[in-house]
C-alpha cells in the first residue's frame, strides 16, 4: 500500500490564515463563492479513488460562513463534484494545475456520468 503523503495535518493559523497558502489542495466553486482548503487527507490517493466515502479535513469559506471559514471533515466526492482544482501542493506526484478564475454571469450545470448526482468523484462543467 502506498504511503499517505498528505496525512499530516497542516497547522491552522486562526489569526493570519496562512494555512490556506500551505493547504495540500485548494478547490473553488465554478462561480468562486465557495473555497475548500484541504488540510489533511485521511487516506492515500489510491485508496481515496476507490472509496466513495473518502473524507478530507478542510477549511471551507462560503457565503454562509464568510471569510473566517469553518473547519471540518468533508466528503471528497462532494468537493470534486461541485468545484475545480485551483492549486495543489507539490508532493512529488502532482501534475501542474491550469490557471483558474471565477466567471461571473455564467451559469454552470453538472452533467454527464461524472456528475455529483451519479455519485462519481468529478464533475463536468458545461456553459449554458
Amino acid at each position: 500500500m502506498a504511503k499517505n503523503l498528505r496525512g499530516k495535518s497542516i497547522k491552522v493559523d486562526f489569526a493570519g490564515k496562512s494555512h490556506r497558502k500551505n493547504a495540500y489542495e485548494h478547490y473553488a466553486s465554478f462561480d468562486g463563492s465557495w473555497h475548500w482548503y484541504v488540510l489533511k487527507h485521511y487516506q492515500a490517493s489510491e485508496a481515496e479513488a476507490k472509496n466513495q466515502y473518502a473524507i478530507v479535513f478542510c477549511d471551507v469559506v462560503s457565503p454562509i460562513v464568510g471569510e473566517d471559514g469553518e473547519l471540518g471533515d468533508v466528503y471528497l466526492r462532494d468537493i470534486k463534484g461541485s468545484a475545480v482544482l485551483v492549486s495543489k501542493k507539490d508532493m512529488g506526484d502532482s501534475a501542474p494545475v491550469r490557471d483558474w478564475k471565477p466567471v461571473s454571469g455564467v451559469q454552470y450545470r453538472l452533467t454527464g456520468p461524472n456528475s455529483i448526482m451519479s455519485g462519481a468523484s468529478e464533475a463536468e462543467a458545461r456553459v449554458e
